[in-house]
């Protein structure tokens, strides 16, 4: 997300402002900018170049030739350079989008240099951080990564590391020339000087003197882009998309079994069985082009007419640019792509409907970009593993702690990604009972229509039992999760097992982490299960690097070769990196792995691609061939983006009905924090670019124009109070006061957990301080995914209200507002616990679901958790109140006729003792514990609303380690005033 805002010195007040900058209108910071790029053009760094992409001053492209005598060497690296408004008192954001086998580097292209954040210094120049990123490519920093697994690889074999390196230079940073070989660009290209009248802040980019052509390589000046590099096409030769992130896009994707040529393979047969066309296809395959599919960077196979593949593409709530499957600024047509809501936000609507029609609009988007080249048809999503514990950066990106709402998310959001909105003779639900004013498709026992057709394809991730990314001594990439089968079966693989079964995903990723001692991607039992049990009928994919870290990082396997063996057999069939590609030819030559394990796993990877339609000939004839760019940021994909804000918000206090405010009775207003102006903190992780960008202060300034801005805190880790005095002069002069507190990605993220659950730094003293200066009780926001331990607030008076926004993405400004001044009834529920800041003392790696009293262990999650609570799983209040009557339910329910006979048998031998469990799969007949309940919902207040029906059980107390509930099933519904629903 593009953020605007106010500048980060925290002046007394503001006013809203683009999220770009006019190159006609130059603030003092793009003055600053405009100064050093003028000493950048007389003095460039070497091996370098960057100027500003079109007349955006703030946005910079900037690109890197490898080093001699380093593994980067040849590779051309191009970053983007985002400045933020308030430059140069903060760094610019630097994220690399080529891909880089680098310890500082992390799979996002996010770059970690301490110039750019702890020492940063507003007396550093653009030169000087280009001269510091230069740095990195020779003398990169071990001791501080973002990825462990190749710092450790870098200390403990050097010649490894430079190995895969510079394979990874080759094989994404190096240009081909028109016969496919690999040329290294030996030009350094320099920042010219191309200022005119009409474009003052836009340079070109030139190289090799006054020659346009450089090593047969084309270099095209322009104001809005940088030199783009184009190989001159060579007949007769096939032409697969450039793996470099800035390369121009084709206007149409490349396909296999294009007339007259290569149309005649029986793969490209569409009356023939899937089964049948995947096993023609590997037939033609020599045993190196099958080693060669076997990355999430396919290659291509020209002499079949087979183009490059990228498999990898993220899509957790919305097209991210994560994955370099996709492709936004790089001269296509779709620049932008629908910003919904993080997951964790959606998941506290409980609305099964919204989640289908999420997944069904992401969709649309992906498909209507892989018509125009710019993404691939198979997304790494959704992530559904278990919000165990409040720490872990990554639970924002969950639907929460509970496996049954985990389950039904996975269900909803698969369904709608791969296509069941496209299904046809399905009927269709009313949206009115949800509150939604769209339709899912109602579908069957068996999932879908016909699922072996795909529009696009999902992935489950991440199993299993991963919820851990770095806290103590403890690493994702080594951190064995020692789980229990009773913790297994009924917390940890449910929400994988109905991923799978109900909503027929066609791809699951394994995870880094050991489970019991053996590395998830290599535990044949709980790969294997997915399709000897589960009837799973898609691909297996490793995390990134995780068949690496095998032997590299867990010491497990006895060689690289072993470790490829291992995870092959297991049921992986491909790997997210280049293990597997470096060691497989070696594994198949020294007996480790054969063929038939690479073959089994081609028929899992062509088939997807079967389904997906990729060897049925042009797409643009096919059933989603109309798909274009006019169907992504549609009106209905921003409304539904706006409804699954207001629905995921959560109010959790609101002391004597202090909102909805009455806007006619709001002469001023003020909203005071370090993400009150950052629209850029709206989306989460795995985000890409919203079609709209909005601050929370713009948002409300729409409602209230007489709306203040103060920071408060130079940021969200809130080291300084030296800004305090400026947010309590903005409070004392309005009218009401809104703080906004809480977590951005610089707290919680992939590969960074919290240790506390306080907010960070002296946040709690800036919420205190202007409550106490401000005439009425003021409004706490608060955004972040994880919980947090707000009870100062709670039990403050002069903080009247409490609302919970987590990242609400794009419209979440707009939804805010909306409930802020009761124009919308909040009904959101929270999707888990939030613990008290002594919860911390507990061992994030201890995986027990269940407590364990006698070592003072409070087990986790509403389920089993015995401590004390600041706001409970499903806590949540709304404008209006309800009543419940329940109409009819069964008077009992027998749990043993359900048991299969040696259960009943071992429930008799231990005659009065507490039984210890009992594994699901003893259970007869799932469907005879089946039972209705009917209840009435009945809105006795003044206002219509939304509200969340949760229905608990619990198990007798015989049954060891039952939980103290569980929620059985959930359904939204929407009321009206004085009715009954």
């Amino acid at each position: 997300m593009a953020g605007g805002g106010a500048g980060g010195g925290g002046g007394s007040s503001a006013t809203a402002t683009s999220s770009w900058v006019s190159p006609t209108s130059v603030s003092s910071s793009g003055k600053r900018i405009q100064r050093e790029m003028a000493g950048l053009n007389l003095d460039p760094p070497p091996d370098c170049s960057a100027g500003p992409k079109g007349d955006n001053l703030y946005h910079w492209i900037s690109t890197f030739i490898g080093p001699p005598g380093t593994p980067y060497q040849g590779g051309i690296f191009f970053l983007d350079l985002i400045f933020p408004i308030d430059y140069p008192f903060n760094p610019p954001q630097v994220v690399f989008k080529t891909r880089i086998y680098h310890c500082n580097v992390d799979s996002a292209g996010n770059l970690r240099l301490d110039i750019l954040k702890s020492k940063w210094s507003p007396a550093l120049t653009i030169t000087k951080v280009l001269l510091a990123i230069r740095s990195i490519f020779t003398h990169p920093d071990p001791y501080n990564p973002l990825v462990p697994a190749i710092a450790h690889l870098y200390l403990e074999d050097r010649a490894k590391h430079d190995e895969l390196a510079a394979e990874w230079t080759l094989r994404f940073a190096t240009l081909l020339d028109s016969e496919g070989q690999n040329t290294i660009l030996l030009a350094q290209l320099k920042v010219v000087s191309a200022a005119t009248p009409t474009s003052p802040n836009s340079v070109s980019l030139s190289s090799c003197g006054s020659s346009s052509i450089c090593h047969g390589y084309k270099l095209s000046n322009s104001p809005s882009m940088p030199a783009t590099m184009t190989s001159p096409a060579s007949p007769g030769s096939y032409s697969s998309p450039s793996p470099l992130s800035h390369s121009k896009p084709v206007a149409n994707p490349q396909f296999p079994c294009k007339p007259p040529t290569h149309n005649t393979y029986s793969f490209c047969n569409i009356s023939l069985p899937i089964t049948r066309r995947a096993q023609s296809l590997i037939s033609h395959l020599t045993l190196q082009e099958k080693i060669q599919q076997l990355s999430d960077n396919a290659s291509g196979i020209p002499r079949l007419g087979i183009p490059h593949y990228e498999w990898w593409s993220e899509s957790l709530h919305g097209i991210a640019i994560n994955g370099p499957g996709v492709s936004f600024k790089n001269g296509g047509p779709v620049t932008s792509a629908t910003g919904f809501p993080q997951v964790i936000v959606s998941a506290a609507s409980f609305n099964r409907t919204l989640w289908f029609l999420i997944g069904s609009a992401i969709s649309i988007e992906a498909r209507a970009m892989y018509n125009v080249g710019q993404a691939g048809l198979t997304f790494w999503a959704p992530n559904i593993n278990i919000f165990r514990d409040p720490r872990w950066g990554r639970g924002q990106e969950t639907p929460g702690e509970d496996p049954m709402v985990a389950s039904a998310y996975a269900i909803e959001f698969v369904r709608g990604f791969q296509g069941g909105n496209w299904k046809s003779g399905t009927e269709t639900e009313s949206p009115g009972r949800h509150g939604i004013g769209q339709t899912r498709v109602l579908l069957g026992e068996d999932g879908e229509i016909n699922d072996d057709k795909l529009m696009l394809s999902a992935c489950c991730k991440h199993s299993s039992a991963y919820d851990l990314e770095k806290w103590g001594n403890f690493s994702r990439y080594s951190f064995n999760a020692v789980v229990t089968e009773q913790d297994m079966e009924d917390t940890y693989q449910p929400p994988f097992r109905s991923c799978i079964q109900e909503g027929k995903a066609s791809c699951l990723m394994c995870s880094y982490n050991e489970v019991n001692g053996v590395p998830a991607c290599a535990r044949e039992d709980l790969l294997q299960k997915t399709r000897r049990e589960w009837g799973f009928k898609g691909y297996i994919t490793s995390d990134c690097d995780a068949v690496a870290t095998i032997f590299e990082y867990q010491n497990y396997s006895k060689s690289p070769e072993d470790a490829v063996a291992m995870a092959l057999k297991a049921g992986m069939d491909i790997n997210c990196g280049t293990y597997v590609l470096r060691n497989a030819q070696s594994a198949v030559e020294k007996g480790m792995l054969q063929e038939e394990d690479i073959d089994r796993a081609l028929h899992n990877l062509f088939s997807v691609q079967l389904r997906l339609g990729l060897f049925d000939g042009d797409p643009q004839k096919g059933q989603f061939g109309k798909l274009g760019p006019k169907n992504v940021c549609t009106k209905e994909h921003k409304t539904l983006a706006l409804e699954a804000a207001r629905q995921g918000i959560v109010l959790l206090k609101n002391d004597k009905k202090f909102l909805p405010l009455n806007k006619k009775a709001v002469s001023s207003l003020a909203i005071i924090g370090p993400l009150a102006n950052k629209a850029s903190s709206l989306g989460g992780d795995y985000t890409g670019y919203p079609c709209d960008s909005q601050s929370l202060f713009e948002g409300l300034k729409a409602y209230i124009k007489k709306t203040s801005y103060a920071i408060g805190c130079p940021d969200v880790a809130c080291d300084s109070d030296t800004q305090f005095h400026k947010a309590i002069i903005v409070a004392k002069r309005a009218d009401f006061v809104i703080v906004v507190a809480g977590l951005d990605l610089s707290q919680e993220t992939e590969d960074l957990d919290r240790v506390s659950l306080l907010l960070p730094g002296k946040q709690m003293s800036l919420v205190s301080s202007v409550a106490a200066a401000s005439k009425k009780p003021v409004i706490l926001v608060l955004t972040g995914g994880g919980p947090l331990d707000v009870s100062f607030a709670k039990g403050d008076p002069r903080i009247a209200s409490i609302l919970w926004i987590g990242y609400p993405g794009e419209a979440g400004a707009k939804a805010l507002a909306e409930i802020i001044f009761g124009e919308y009834n909040p009904d959101g529920r929270l999707p888990v616990t939030w613990y008290p800041e002594s919860f911390t003392e507990v061992s994030m790696n201890d995986m027990n679901m269940r407590p364990n009293p006698s070592l003072g262990y409070p087990g986790r999650t509403y389920r089993f958790y015995t401590g004390n609570r600041v706001y409970g799983f499903g806590g949540g209040l709304s404008y209006t109140n309800f009543t419940y009557k329940i109409l009819s339910a069964p008077s009992k329910l027998s749990l043993s006729g359900s048991l299969s006979a040696n259960s009943r048998k071992r429930i008799l031998q231990q005659g009065g003792e507490r039984l210890s469990y009992i594994i699901t799969n003893e259970i007869t007949s799932c469907n005879s514990l089946r039972f209705n309940v009917r209840i009435s919902v009945e809105n006795v207040g003044n206002m219509d609303g939304g509200h969340v029906v949760m229905l608990f059980s619990r198990v007798p107390a015989v049954f060891r380690g039952s939980p103290e509930k569980q929620l059985v099933e959930f359904d939204r519904v929407h009321t009206i005033s004085q009715s009954i629903y």
